[in-house]
Parts: structure tokens; C-alpha cells; sequence
């Protein structure tokens, strides 16, 4: 394998699950994906992106169903990433189970803002597209790398080297060419969080760090915008609504602390799923829209197992003296001195 290969899927290779022998599978297993639309597309991009070749006859090899649509989207990823575990040496079939997709759009005309532009931003993204949203704000600082394409479906070849936020931009408009985007090539910090985010009826939070995520709630809590933040590693997922004035639990309340350094395992040396960032920004985008029609999804720590593709909530508590959301509410990560700028994930999910 060309050293070009090797880094294209390394956060694959290093995947316990999958390995040099797992790898070596998928490259030698067509897959179909059949269906026409976004949701079909989409489906394609994370099963040939991760190695596998496109198959065409379903006699011969797997295939894929995938119907239009935000909940086709859901299903046709979700399915997607359940075959290709089966298709690892000594695989078993794994079903994927849907979680309860809402039937709601979004009205009017909203701005969402989208922070990190990567494994979860894309799908969320395509996502919140398919179900109407017309105007975004990506706010991202990174460049696009070879190992972002397995599972950053916005980026292609060609965009290498290039920043995310542009690469975003056109891969959007590929699909959809009638939204309005802007582009911030910057990090959300303190100093810049209410410029870069005002005006946004909804924010979407797909960063790779722990202090932009506590940025994200804390802006949420403190002006009243409803958000999602979520997080990804391995073949787990999960996910978290904010919804303004609602008395339930915040993202400070599950981790009021930055783990310390080595602490919580990195891409980088754990590896992770396609699909599995896949469905987490789908349900990002399904969480959100439900926001945006005032409906309130918050109250619900939602989380995913490929393993077993299966999808559980657990209603969580607000926890009292809350520096996002209690009483007496302070959160640092409104201010430039908020905990260490260091990443939660040693790679941009």
C-alpha cells in the first residue's frame, strides 16, 4: 500500500475492529449503493471513501437501499456502516437501528451556524439541507488533510491543502446550489465567540476539543440559542440538545472539567468509524430542526453503539451551581481564559 493510502485511511487501520486484515477486506469487497438523491450520494461517499469498490449488481455483492430524504440519509449511513462491519474478517451481521427521526422542517428563513467543519459538521450540514435550512455559517480554522476524506464528506482530493471552510462551502453547493454561506476561517475562542455567532437562530457543534464545545453551551445558556453539541471516537457516539430556558441538564453539567491530557483516548490512537460520524451529524441535524420548529428535544443525553447499531437517550439532570447554566452562572469558556486550548481528540473528527 503507497504511503498516500496509508494516511488516507489510517484512523481505519488503527481501529481495534478493523486493522491491516479489516482494511485489506474492504478493499477487496464491492459494495452497491442504490437510490438516487442527496441521501443516496452521501451513502456512497462514506462506503467507497472508507476503500470499498463500487459494485453494481446486488446477485453478486452487498448492497445498500437508500431512500431521499433527511431520514433516508439516516438510514442509508446507518445501514452502510452496519455492512462494512459485517464485512470484517469474522464480522457478524449487525442491524442498524434508526433512531426516531422527527417530521418536522425548518421554517422561515434560520442562519446555523456550523463550528467545526469536519466528521460531524459535514453530515450535519447535509442534514440540516435536506430538511430545508438555506443559510450557514461555517466557522472552522483547520485545512483539509488526506485523512479527513474517509470520513469528511464535504472534502475531496482535489481539496487537500485547502481550508475547510471553503472546501464546505463548494461541497454543499454541489448538492444544494441555492444556499447563502458565509465562511469564518477562525477558531472559536472567547474573544470572538459573539462576533462569530450572533445572529444564528441555531448552532451546531462539531469541534474536536473540549473547550469549543464548553464555548458552544456556554454562549447557548448565556444568549438564549438553542444548540447541539457531540462528540465522536471509535465506533461511539453522542449527542446533546440545548434548549434556551429549558431547566434541564447542560454539556457543562455532564463534564464540568476538561479531562487532563492522555485522559480520554484520541482518534489518533483509537481510530474511528465513517459512518459513525455519519449518523451522530445526522442526528445533529435532525435535533436541530426540531429546535428550530420550537419544539424541545434538550433533557436527553442520546448515544450510539455500531456495535450492536443501536440507539439509547438518558434523560440527565441540571446539575445545581452550574457555571454554564446555575443560578450564579460564570462560565470561563466565555472568556480567553477558559481551560487549555489542547485537543480532546488527537485528530479533527
Amino acid at each position: 500500500m503507497s504511503s498516500d493510502a496509508v494516511r488516507r485511511f489510517s484512523r481505519q487501520i488503527i481501529l481495534k475492529e478493523v486493522g491491516a486484515a479489516g482494511l485489506k477486506a474492504w478493499l477487496s469487497s464491492p459494495v452497491a449503493v442504490h437510490g438516487d438523491g442527496v441521501a443516496a450520494d452521501l451513502t456512497r461517499r462514506y462506503v467507497h471513501g472508507a476503500g470499498l469498490p463500487r459494485g453494481s449488481d446486488p446477485a453478486v455483492c452487498p448492497s445498500v437501499e437508500v431512500s431521499d430524504g433527511l431520514a433516508g440519509a439516516m438510514q442509508g449511513v446507518g445501514d452502510a456502516g452496519a455492512l462494512m462491519l459485517s464485512l470484517l474478517p469474522g464480522g457478524a451481521p449487525v442491524s442498524f437501528e434508526s433512531p426516531p427521526m422527527p417530521a418536522v422542517s425548518a421554517a422561515g428563513d434560520p442562519l446555523v451556524a456550523i463550528v467545526g467543519v469536519g466528521g460531524l459538521g459535514c453530515p450535519a450540514a447535509v442534514g440540516l439541507a435536506l430538511g430545508g435550512v438555506r443559510r450557514f455559517r461555517l466557522i472552522d480554522d483547520d485545512v483539509v488533510d488526506i485523512s479527513n476524506l474517509p470520513r469528511q464528506i464535504l472534502h475531496r482530493d482535489g481539496d487537500v491543502g485547502r481550508a475547510k471552510v471553503d472546501s464546505g462551502r463548494d461541497g454543499l453547493l454541489r448538492w444544494f446550489p441555492d444556499l447563502a454561506i458565509e465562511t469564518h476561517k477562525e477558531r472559536l475562542v472567547g474573544g470572538n465567540a459573539a462576533r462569530l455567532l450572533d445572529g444564528a437562530d441555531l448552532v451546531i457543534e462539531g469541534s474536536d476539543n473540549f473547550p469549543t464545545k464548553f464555548r458552544v453551551n456556554a454562549f447557548s445558556k448565556a444568549m438564549g440559542v438553542p444548540a447541539v453539541v457531540s462528540g465522536v471516537l471509535r465506533l461511539d457516539g453522542q449527542a446533546l440538545a440545548l434548549m434556551p430556558g429549558a431547566d434541564t441538564a447542560c454539556y457543562r453539567c455532564l463534564f464540568p472539567k476538561s479531562p487532563a491530557p492522555g485522559e480520554v483516548p484520541t482518534c489518533s490512537s483509537a481510530g474511528i468509524l465513517g459512518p459513525v460520524a455519519g449518523v451522530l451529524g445526522l442526528w445533529e441535524a435532525a435535533l436541530g430542526l426540531q429546535l428550530l420548529a420550537g419544539e424541545d428535544p434538550s433533557g436527553k443525553l442520546w448515544t450510539f453503539d455500531a456495535r450492536g447499531g443501536r440507539w439509547m437517550g438518558f434523560g440527565v439532570r441540571r446539575v445545581d451551581g452550574c457555571v454554564a447554566c446555575g443560578a450564579e452562572a460564570d462560565d470561563p469558556a466565555l472568556r480567553d481564559a477558559a481551560e487549555g486550548e489542547g485537543p480532546m481528540a488527537g485528530c479533527k473528527i
